[in-house]
This record gives C-alpha cells, structure tokens and sequence, in this order.
C-alpha cells in the first residue's frame, strides 16, 4: 500500500498516523583508499652483471599452487635454462619451507639482501620500506595481473636507471578484468596489457583470440597449447588396456574461493539432479579442490577430498565416469582436458569463442549455463554410461595434441631467446626494428586507415582473407592471357593438362597487373608494410604445389624483415582435393632464425657468394627447422580454402605452402604477386645464405628499374620464367 493510501484511510477512519521516529544515519563505513593488489613496489640499483632472468609471481605455496601458479613455475622453469642466472620474486605469500622444495637448486634470499647466488627466491611481501635489488640485465616475466603491475613499474625503473627496454614477458593466462566488476581492480588489470611494449605469452590458442577480440592484439605475442602433465601419463598409458568398467563416480572440481569456476551455480544444478532423477542414488560424487568438509546437498553429500597430489588425481580420473567442471572465462582450464584424456565424459561451459566440444568427443560445453542445463546434461551422460555397461568410448589417442605437444617448452626457449637479444655483457640495448610483426613505431597497430579487425587478424594470424575483390570477368581474363602464353612455350604440363608455375609472366604481358585489386589493397598494404608498396614478383598456378612448408623471407629477404608481403588471388574456387595452401596460424611470430645463429662463417659482405652446394644444405637445414618448430608448438597445416575472387593477403615470415593433390586432374588456378616497401632492400636466396645478419646489412641489395601500371607500382625485369620437366627457363623480354 502507498503511503499516499495509507494517510486517507487514516484521514477517513479519523485517526492520525502513527508517527515513527527516524533512526539517525548510520557513521560512515572506513572505505579502502587503496587497492591491496598493487601495494608500491621499490627498486635499488643492483651490481649484478649479465642478463639475470626474474619472475615476478604471488606465491608458491601448496595452498594456492593449482593450474596457473604451476604452470608459470614451469615456464620460469623452462627459461631459467637460458640464463646464467635467474629469481623469482614473491609478492604476496612469503613461501614456506615445503614450498621451496618445488625449486630446490634455489636459495632463500632476503629482498634487503645483496647476494651473488644465482639461484634465488626472493620473498617481497614485506616490501614496506624495503627495496629490491634491479641490475641493467633483468629480464622480467610476470603471470597475475598485480605482478605484471609491479614488474612493470620496476622495468621502468630499470629503463630511467640504465637505459634498458622498459618491456616484460607476461604470461597471460586469462582474461583477468573479468575476475572483477567494474572497479579499480578492474581498470588496473586493464592497463597492464601494453600490446605495444611488452611480450605476451598466452595459454592457450583460445585465449590469444579473445584478446584479439577485444582489441589487445599484442604486436609480438606466443602462444602454448596445454599438456597433461607428465606425471599423469604413466597412469593413462595403463589404462589402455583395462577393460575395467568405471565406477559409478563423478568427479566434481570445487574451487568455491574462484568465482569463475561457479561453485554455486554448480551445486544448484547438482541438487536439481538429484532431485528430479532417480539414478543420481547410485552415483557418488567426490569433489577435489579446495573443499576440506562434505557439503549435503540434499538428495546426496558431495564428498570433500582436499587437494590431491598428481599421481592421485590421476588414480581418480582412471576409475571415475563424468566430470563436471565450470570455468567462465576464455580459458579452457586444464581438468576439462585432463578428464576427457582419461576417457571420462565431461559436462562443461562454453565462453564466447570457447568451445570445448571441438577438442575432444568426451566434453559436451553447455551453451547456455544454469541449474537445468547442467542436471539434464548429467541425466542424459549417466543414461549414455549405463548403456555402455560403464565402459568408456575412448581415451586420448596417442598422437592428441594434448598428450604430445612440447608447446611450452618450445615457447620457453623462443621467449628467452627474445629476452636475451636485448641484453649484451649486461647492458640492456634496443633490438633491431626487423625483430616483430611490424615497425617498432608508437601506434602502428592502432592505424585507423586499416579495418580494427583486419589489423587484429594480421598481427594474429599473419594472414588476412578478402572475400570477392576480383570480378569473374577479370579473372575469367587473366586466366585466357596465361592459357595463350601455356600454349605457345614449354610449362611442364602434366597428363592432365595442367602446367607448372609460371613467374614474372606481368613482365611481358602487364595487362595481368589489371587482375590486382590495388584501390581495396593499398592502405592494408601500406600500413603492414609501413612502406608504399611495390611489385617485385609474380607467380602464375595451373595447379597445386604440393609444397613443404616455408617462408618467403629465406628466398627474398627484406630489410626490414617485416617490408614484404604475398598477394595470392583464386582465379577458380579452390577444392580441397586440388591441393589448396596452407599456412601456419601465428606462424610470423616465431623466431625468424640468420644463419649467424646456426651456420655462420667468416664470410664477410664483398666476399663471393658460397658454393652453391653449401648454399642449398644451410636452406634445406633451415627449413627441417622450420618443420620441426611447428611439430615442437603443435602446429598443425590450416588449408585456404578460398572462392574465386577472393584474395589472401599473408605476411613475410608466415610459414605456409600447398597441400597434397588427392585429385590431380583437379586445377587451382590462381595467382601470386609479391610486394616489398618502395624503400626497403631486397636480398636474394643465395646473399641470405652466403653472409651473417651483420654483414648482409652492409650489402646494398638489390636496385631494380620500375614502372607503373595503373596504381600498381612494380620493378621491371627483361624477362619471364617457365619450369618444365625440374628446369628453368628463362625468357627473355626485348624491353
């Protein structure tokens, strides 16, 4: 009733309303006015000489040492391999004696300490009025949003001291704003992701998508896929070849201190189930994680068993049915994982570009998350149990990315190898603008003449599809000029009909240019190449390659690295069964290996080239590399399956090639045009593997005539190349 209301009746019945006294205002609450997480940090300068890895992280202890804190550990692992020396700091949880068994070629040093152990553990939670020592060569690697916060500030320091980069490794391993409302918290989470300065190294393939997704598109990044830990695999390999059926047992991962991981939500849908379905009588439910006493639902108790060593947990998943694991964040988490590898049925979430049902037929990922969802999902996997007599469909199969990827440790050894190119003698030095996806500039990832979303794919991916630039027309067109030039010289046709590659053929017929679709190209072009571009080269396709993986770098190198890019047209809707390309996402990101790293000689810049049979070993070693680094970070060859018209556009150090033909009377015409900055230089195949990066530098490169053609602006050659039967021919052009 509306006070309004109330007072008429009162008025009518004549009587007065009760008056009521006011209580007096509650004293205002003691409000923080500052927030715990980034409690100042201190530096002082340290005479530490050499490059000293240091790993800022919350703590090591066995009570907060689940998914994250290991795997940070294991990476720091990893990379200490590479320094001469290396510490991790601690920021919150001083660690206990039991914690420092976890590093045991480590020592406790005190932060107030000076001390020339090159193993250290360095606690840092007492950090009122004390400082910690920073030299000119620490190299910083943070996970937990705070300590990004605080190694940040002390790389900045370090940067005002000495001169050094002012960067860090940060090991992102969610998207950890979303830990908070809209808060303070919230805001400093944020502004620690510096896509521009630091290194990113993101858990997951998924994780570093929902980055880009949100416009964190770090312009030099890596990326790990997650692996059972090795300690589980023996108990996996067993079961093998058990035919034991598994108990009547779900496994329910219970981290109630965890927002994300929705422990309520999860036992409200747990009471559901066993309130609405009979059979949840003769199922057990056992929660590892964080529970220390058993909760009664209900219709049942869930078993609290505390946190269990590797080796255990393992034991559970052999014998266990289903599991239940909840994490609201692009992070798969890794007992969803675990669980489905051991041959367990999981009942999950799914999170914008997440979807766990993708990597193993074991995990159902519930689009939508509430109590019903969850209880009809676990009726419907006890059913499907039940039926099977409790038998599992499958375990992870041998060959699983999950249990065979080295992806961590490949990426430990890349990102120490980044960290240490900036450190020479212990002095910090700036590395050379080649060393990223693009210039070093301030703002160049955020270049409003580019689509924001066509900027995140190729910083991403090293690749960018355009749908339908080029008309059927004009490629109908282009393909009649190239079928006149087939008939009239030797181009290796196959029994179906089909010829080999055919390069430079815009030389003598410049009519192909026109198929270029400059006006949609040039700004993208421009701002990856940070140049205007200019045509070098061209490359005419009857048919698939066929060709082993590569990058067009080691053929013609630029300076800078990042100052070439391909242009690859579909004349004809590429099938899968022609051999389409292929290419490795992320792939422009690794490393990009000089032989001065690998084969170096003293061979200096107004040397002569090496032999030629040297020439082809040190290329055919490079690429063996190049393969087996994808094999190390799990990479796997994604086809480019495009329409005609369509246009892919792929960045110079982006490992690619062309699939199997599996049917070969099946054409793929197409068409390449490579493009390198007006002001770079250009190096051929033979420079690239004859002199080291230093001495190459000191060579002129390459000073070709140019020409104009439309608005494609492009070198001129007196010349075009056919390959017939292994040969090259060469044509030549009265120009």
């Amino acid at each position: 009733m509306s006070a309004l209301r109330q007072l008429v009746r009162y008025v009518l019945r004549g009587r007065r309303p009760e008056v009521r006294e006011i209580p007096a205002a509650a004293p205002p609450q003691t409000r923080l006015t500052h927030v715990p997480e980034t409690t100042p940090v201190a530096a002082r300068a340290d005479a530490w000489q050499g490059p000293r890895l240091t790993m800022v992280l919350p703590s090591i202890n066995p009570e907060h040492y689940f998914g994250g804190v290991h795997t940070a550990v294991e990476l720091y692992r990893e990379m200490y391999r590479k320094f001469p020396a290396s510490r991790l700091v601690i920021l919150d949880s001083p660690p206990r004696p039991e914690a420092l068994a976890i590093l045991p070629d480590h020592s406790l040093v005190a932060s107030d300490e000076a001390s020339n152990v090159q193993r250290q553990i360095v606690p840092y939670s007492d950090r009122y009025n004390k400082t910690l020592p920073v030299a000119a060569g620490d190299q910083w690697l943070a996970t937990a949003w705070w300590t990004a916060y605080a190694a940040q500030r002390l790389a900045a320091w370090q940067a005002h001291e000495f001169g050094a980069l002012d960067r860090i490794a940060y090991l992102i391993q969610d998207y950890e704003p979303g830990f908070y409302p809209w808060s303070s918290q919230y805001a400093l989470a944020l502004s620690t992701y510096r896509v521009d300065r630091d290194i990113a190294v993101f858990n997951t393939g998924l994780l570093s998508d929902y980055f880009c997704a949100q416009g964190f598109a770090y312009r030099r990044s890596f990326v790990f896929e997650p692996a059972l830990n090795p300690v589980m695999r023996p108990a996996l390999e067993a079961m093998r070849a058990s035919k034991s059926p598994r108990n009547r047992r779900i496994v329910v991962y219970a981290r109630p201190s965890t927002p994300r991981n929705a422990f309520e939500l999860l036992c409200e849908g747990l009471r559901m189930w066993g309130r609405q379905d009979p059979a949840a009588q003769s199922w057990e439910l056992l929660a590892p994680g964080e529970l220390t006493q058993d909760i009664d639902l209900g219709p049942f108790r869930l078993r609290a068993v505390g946190k269990l060593g590797i080796e255990e947990y393992a034991n559970l998943l052999c014998t266990s049915a289903i599991g239940v694991s909840f994490m609201i964040s692009p992070h798969p988490s890794y007992p969803p994982l675990e669980m489905a590898a051991f041959g367990m049925t999981v009942v999950t979430n799914g999170f914008a570009n997440k979807n766990l049902s993708l990597i193993s037929p074991n995990i159902r990922s519930l689009a939508v998350l509430s109590p019903e969802e969850l209880a009809a999902a676990l009726s419907q996997e006890c059913a499907a149990w039940e039926d099977r007599a409790m038998q599992p469909e499958a375990l992870a199969p041998p060959g699983h990315a999950f249990l065979s990827s080295d992806g961590l440790k490949a990426v430990a050894v890349r990102v120490g190898e980044v960290l240490l190119s900036g450190v020479t003698a212990g002095v910090a030095r700036r590395p050379s603008r080649d060393s990223g996806v693009g210039p070093d500039r301030p703002g160049w990832a955020d270049d409003a003449r580019v689509p924001k979303e066509i900027r995140q794919t190729w910083i991403r991916d090293g690749l960018v599809v355009l749908p339908g630039l080029v008309s059927e027309e004009r490629a109908a067109r282009h393909c009649e000029l190239v079928s006149e030039v087939r008939a009239a010289v030797p181009n290796g046709r196959d029994e179906y009909g089909l010829g080999d590659r055919i390069g430079q053929l815009h030389q003598k017929i410049p009519e192909l240019l026109d198929t270029l679709p400059m006006d949609a190209l040039r700004n993208l072009l421009r701002w990856a190449l940070d140049d205007e571009p200019l045509l070098f080269a061209s490359l005419n396709f009857d048919r698939g390659t066929q060709q082993e993986a590569h990058v067009d770098l080691i053929y013609f190198c630029t300076h800078p690295l990042y100052s070439m890019a391909g242009v690859w047209i579909a004349l004809e809707d590429v099938r899968m069964e022609a051999g389409p390309a292929f290419y490795h996402v992320g792939s422009h990101r690794w490393t990009f290996d000089f032989i001065e790293e690998k084969a170096s000689d003293s061979r200096r810049a107004e040397d002569p080239l090496a032999p030629a049979d040297v020439i082809q070993t040190r290329g055919n070693a490079w690429l063996a590399r190049l393969a087996n680094r994808a094999r190390e970070v799990g990479s796997t060859a994604q086809p480019i399956l495009l329409r005609r018209g369509d246009v892919a556009i792929w960045h110079a150090k982006l490992a690619h090639g062309g699939l199997p033909r599996t049917a070969p009377d099946l054409s793929r015409k197409s068409v390449v045009y490579h493009f390198i900055g007006a002001r770079s230089r250009l190096y051929s195949f033979e420079e690239f593997f004859s002199y080291s990066r230093s001495e190459l530098l000191k060579r002129p490169g390459v000073v070709v005539p140019e020409e104009k053609r439309g608005g494609v602006r492009y070198q001129r050659h007196p010349y075009f190349v056919t390959y017939d039967g292994g040969r090259e021919l060469v044509h030549p052009l009265n120009v």
